[in-house]
Order: C-alpha cells, then structure tokens, then sequence
C-alpha cells in the first residue's frame, strides 16, 4: 500500500501532482472536508437519505432540480458556509434529521468538496471514490485495511488553502493504515499530514477549535456544528461516490 495525499483540489490540477493514469485509476481516492461536507453527507447517508447528488456550482444544481421536478428533491449546501438562497437545507449535518431527509434525494453544492469530488472524476476513473470525515474515520480505515492497495487523501481544503482539520483527519487514517500494515509508503504530504496529526492525537477536536475555518464557523454561530463534526468514529458508513451520487 502507497498512501499519497493533496491538500486542496488546485493541487490535484496544479504541476505539484501530476498522477500518471495507471496509478489513478486503480488507486482508491478518500475525499476528506471535515467541516463540514464530509460530515454532512455522511450524517444525511445514516437518517435514511437515499443519495446525495453533488455539484460544483449553484446553477448545475438548479438546473438538476428542475430536470429532476423540484418537488421530488431536496436542495442543499452553501457559499461562504450560509445557506443558498432558495435552497431548503444548508451545509450543517444538525440540518439533515432522519424526518427530513429519508427516503429523499438531496442536491447538494459545497464552497470546497464537491469541488473536490468534480476534479477527481475529470482526471480519471479511480477504482473507488469513498467519503470520510472524523464521524465515519474508523470505518473507513478498517475497509481500506482489508484492500490493502494505493490510496490517495484527497483533501478540500478552504478556498484554495489548507484546512489544518482536514490535516489532522488525513493524519488520524494515515496513522490507522500505518499501524494494520508497518511499513507504509508515504509520499512527503501524507507524511507531514500524520506528523500533525500526532500532535493532536489526544485531543483531535482541538485541530477543529484551532483552525481558521472552524473559529470562522463559531463567529457565525456555528459552534454546534465543530463540535458535532469533531466527534470520532460515530457512524459505521462508508460512503462512495459512483454515477454522479454519492450512497
């Protein structure tokens, strides 16, 4: 197993990381946004949410939910980390309760991740695209465990930089994969990811208090949102994304 890591989409487009098509597609991709997409899809995924449906932009989510009948969908996400106009849900995973979301499909666009997950796909066909934030971290680790192959973090980052709770999510895996195999090819991100993440390994939820992105939530009033996404290992979901949906 070779574990490989980018810390924001530009890198997987920029000329820091240029992966050569054969790795790409027989590596498993694991898209990381702590605060919070991640956490959100993962939380909808576990109250019943059929599948959620990302896209880069507002418009492309629009335009689906008119195809689709705005009425058989529900719209999700944010700009700037507040709700879009018009859209019924936001990016919070307190926002998606099982009566809310089961059974329906949700139309979802993120300032980052989905963003993310667009890149991915246009640069190839990874042999899986999985979901993981610090609620599912655990089952995430112990499925990519029984692979045993090449996995990329392809982490999201805010707006172009690093997210230090990105960081420590990444570091966290990292540490889990390390400990199942020994010794582990890493590429010099996922080392320095998992050197960070030992720095905070007792306490890991601190990385989301400390982080630009996760004080920004709290001055918006969001503070119950960093403490919800900072809990570890709540939910036994691996998530994937395949077709256009994430389930």
């Amino acid at each position: 197993m070779k574990i490989t890591l980018t810390f924001n989409p530009s890198e997987l487009v920029g000329a820091g990381f240029k992966p050569a098509l054969a790795y790409w597609n027989v590596a498993r991709v694991v898209v990381i946004d702590v605060l919070r997409a991640c956490s959100t899809i993962t939380h909808a995924l576990s109250q019943g949410c059929r599948a959620i449906y990302p896209f880069a932009s507002v418009r492309e989510c629009q335009e689906r939910a008119r195809a689709m009948g705005r009425d058989k969908v529900l719209l999700g996400g944010e700009r700037g980390g507040l709700r879009i106009k018009g859209f019924q849900l936001g990016n919070s995973p307190l926002e998606y309760p099982r009566e809310v979301v089961e059974g329906k499909d949700v139309l979802f666009t993120t300032t980052n991740c989905t963003k993310n997950l667009n890149t991915i796909t246009r640069l190839g066909k990874p042999k899986e695209v999985l979901i993981c934030s610090l609620l599912n971290l655990p089952a995430v680790a112990e499925y990519l465990v029984t692979k045993g192959e090449d996995v990329h973090l392809a982490l999201s980052g805010t707006n172009g930089e690093v997210s230090l709770e990105d960081v420590v999510c990444g570091g966290m895996l990292i540490h889990r994969l390390v400990g199942a195999y020994g010794h582990t090819p890493l590429s010099d991100s996922a080392r320095l990811a998992h050197v960070t993440y030992l720095h905070y390994k007792d306490n890991p939820r601190q990385a989301l208090l400390d982080s630009t992105h996760g004080r920004r939530l709290i001055g918006l009033g969001m503070k119950r949102d960093v403490d919800f996404c900072g809990r570890v290992g709540v939910y036994d979901l691996v998530p994937r994304y395949s077709k256009g949906a994430v389930m």
